[in-house]
């Protein structure tokens, strides 16, 4: 407990629990000779990962309490769940064609979305959260200086990490809603609304001649 209440007071995360171990995964009904065919597990320090944890904790209260997050993002969210995504979108449909306006339904799934989150880009997002400095600071200590390490068949490959959220963080939902929040809090054309569930969105438009 000392430890993690100094790195919350000094916002550092120490280096060595930035180190993942990866292991793949092969994707069923997928070519083995693709790269994209294998789902890689980060296995992450336990200290780390309980580290982690409590930030992340730390910093959905604060988003869920001054209400940061658009309540059309229905993901990595407690008291939310996939039934209430089909129901506002059902809902949201009927309306439309209540009025007698032709729907239109989008779907999109944003391929790699976890994988391709920019460490750049993301302490913008942490600082128009307005969570407490100290919380907003130490994340940006946990993106920098992050390694991956790959055993192979001519020994470990130790690579940085610059992108994406490690598959198995704790912190990787709660950074992706961040910066899909973003997206949700667009200004949206009259008679066209969005929502999403994790990295999956839905715009829905409506008018009364087709498209």
């Amino acid at each position: 407990m000392e430890l993690f209440n100094t790195c919350l007071k000094l916002a550092k995360f120490p280096d060595p629990l930035k180190v993942g171990n990866i292991i793949l995964f092969h994707k069923h009904g997928k070519s083995k000779t693709e790269a994209s065919s294998y789902r890689p597990i980060s296995l992450l320090p336990t200290i780390g990962k309980v580290l982690e944890k409590i930030l992340t904790q730390r910093l959905n209260f604060h988003l869920e309490k001054n209400n940061r997050l658009s309540n059309l993002q229905y993901g990595f969210r407690e008291g939310r769940s996939t039934e209430m995504t089909i129901t506002k979108l059902l809902d949201t449909i009927h309306k439309g064609k209540a009025s007698g306006d032709h729907v239109l339904v989008l779907s999109i799934d944003i391929k790699g979305a976890f994988d391709n989150i920019q460490h750049s880009a993301i302490p913008s997002y942490l600082d128009n959260s307005k969570c407490p400095a100290n919380i907003v600071n130490i994340f940006k200590n946990l993106l920098q200086n992050r390694k991956v390490i790959l055993n192979t068949c001519e020994g470990p490959a130790i690579r940085d990490q610059k992108q994406g959220c490690p598959q198995g963080s704790c912190s990787g939902p709660a950074l992706w809603n961040l910066v899909a929040n973003e997206i949700l809090q667009e200004n949206w054309p009259i008679n066209t609304s969005i929502q999403a569930f994790a990295d999956d969105f839905v715009l829905v438009s409506h008018a009364p001649t087709r498209v």
